[in-house]
């Protein structure tokens, strides 16, 4: 198994390596993952890439099954095929972000597209990729959105007072910070964002 495997080519990189897994590296716990793909090859694929990178892995090849799984296990994240049996992979994420929002969805398909792209937005997915992608970008991709929805679940706290970490700043850079800060003064939630 080849880490530069893409999803899309992952049929020919199979045959060509035997299947065989390559001894999986030792990572700390990176969360949980659901994978739903009605191909069971590209389905053990993923997974292995995922595991060797320290995530569990849950899979599913249907939405309706990915939705059991979703419901009963509240992955961290949840990489989605567009083109399922059944409910398709945007109503997947439709009816999970309506059982946890704060979960976030990757979507895949060997379609690009502007109205995919569009249609997986308006769904509540996170990103749109093509399946054509280094597995090694697919766990970056997921690291990203895990991390994004991690900092938008922290609190912020619009009591405490809002100071600037010491800074190598020159007299103008000061002033533009400075001015920045009073125009802000009146609403602490915009100074700390």
């Amino acid at each position: 198994f080849q880490q530069m495997v893409t999803l899309a080519g992952h049929r020919r990189a199979l045959c060509a390596t035997g299947a065989g897994a390559a001894a999986p590296t030792t990572h700390p716990a990176s969360g949980r993952i659901l994978v739903i793909d009605d191909d069971e090859v590209l389905l053990n694929v993923v997974g292995r890439a995922l595991r060797a990178a320290g995530f569990q892995v849950l899979s599913a090849t249907s939405a309706e099954e990915g939705l059991e799984r979703f419901s009963a296990l509240k992955p961290d994240c949840a990489v989605v095929d567009v083109y399922l049996p059944g409910l398709d992979g945007f109503a997947f994420v439709e009816r999970a972000r309506a059982i946890a929002p704060e979960v976030p969805m990757l979507m895949l398909s060997g379609l690009e597209g502007v109205d995919h792209e569009r249609k997986a937005q308006q769904a509540g997915a996170r990103r749109f990729l093509p399946k054509a992608i280094d597995v090694r970008d697919l766990e970056r991709h997921i690291r990203d959105v895990m991390s994004s929805a991690q900092r938008e679940q922290r609190p912020i706290d619009t009591h405490a007072p809002f100071t600037l970490p010491t800074l190598d700043l020159n007299e103008l850079e000061r002033a533009a910070i400075s001015q920045a800060l009073s125009v802000c003064k009146g609403n602490r939630t915009k100074a700390a964002r």
